[in-house]
């Protein structure tokens, strides 16, 4: 426990005075009363009953002396600290980038379509975060930010369970766009660390910004990119092909 005013308890030294004038008091005007004769008494006070006040009366002394404490106490204004609060640790940063493109719906891995299956890797990462916000763009030929980094992850989860689906934008693979976008959404942040995670199925045909120059901004701003592939093993290169060479080259981690 502390005290938002703990100079005040300093007046708790002075009971004792307050005790010792009060008795000071109490012997200079001792308690009398005049009265013709005991008739005047009520029997209970002549007999072996006494009043509930009269019989607190010794304890006023020390009812008065409690009540000045608590008083004093109250004005130091007491606060209790909680014992299990702490500072949250300093989370990561987080953008996810996820296409979005017809490809997305048209191709499958297995039984599951590769829109699903980002929509699954998608969730079970943003599960996995404890401390760090995260942040939500889609992108085909164009991007659409859904959510800057934010610790609201439910909503972030449900915008992916919900909101994450093809036809949002037009057609098209703007990978390095999408990676650009995803920076620039880090750039202001203050996070120890800063994470890109770009979920894509192919290469990038949108020639606006190449991935390899949008690799190099992310390099330049300490921003790590990983990548995933949303393809059939062996049988589509997607982001394992050249632009993932590229990013790789340009030091990022992905």
């Amino acid at each position: 426990m502390r005290f938002a005013d703990p100079e005040l308890l300093v007046l708790l030294a002075l009971l004792p005075l307050f005790v010792w004038l009060l008795r000071r008091d109490g012997r200079r005007h001792p308690a009398s009363l005049r009265l013709p004769s005991l008739a005047a008494l009520p029997a209970a006070a002549r007999g072996g009953g006494r009043s509930w006040r009269m019989r607190t009366l010794p304890w006023l002394p020390a009812l008065r002396l409690a009540a000045a404490a608590l008083i004093i106490v109250a004005l130091a204004r007491p606060q209790t600290a909680d014992a299990e609060a702490s500072t949250p640790a300093e989370g990561i940063d987080i953008v996810l980038a996820i296409d979005t493109s017809l490809s997305m719906v048209q191709e499958s891995i297995g039984d599951e379509r590769r829109i699903e299956a980002a929509r699954r890797v998608a969730r079970d990462f943003i599960d996995r975060r404890g401390d760090d916000r995260v942040g939500l763009l889609v992108f085909e030929s164009r991007t659409l930010v859904l959510s800057p980094p934010t610790l609201d992850l439910d909503a972030i989860d449900r915008l992916v369970a919900d909101t994450m689906r093809t036809g949002l934008l037009p057609g098209g693979t703007a990978v390095g766009l999408a990676l650009a976008k995803s920076v620039d959404l880090l750039r202001e942040s203050a996070a120890p660390s800063r994470i890109v995670v770009l979920l894509t199925d192919g290469e990038d045909n949108v020639r606006t910004v190449r991935p390899v120059d949008a690799a190099g901004i992310a390099e330049a701003l300490g921003v790590r990119v990983y990548t995933i592939a949303i393809a059939d093993p062996g049988a589509y290169q997607g982001v394992g092909g050249e632009h993932a060479r590229r990013l790789k080259a340009a030091g990022t981690g992905g």
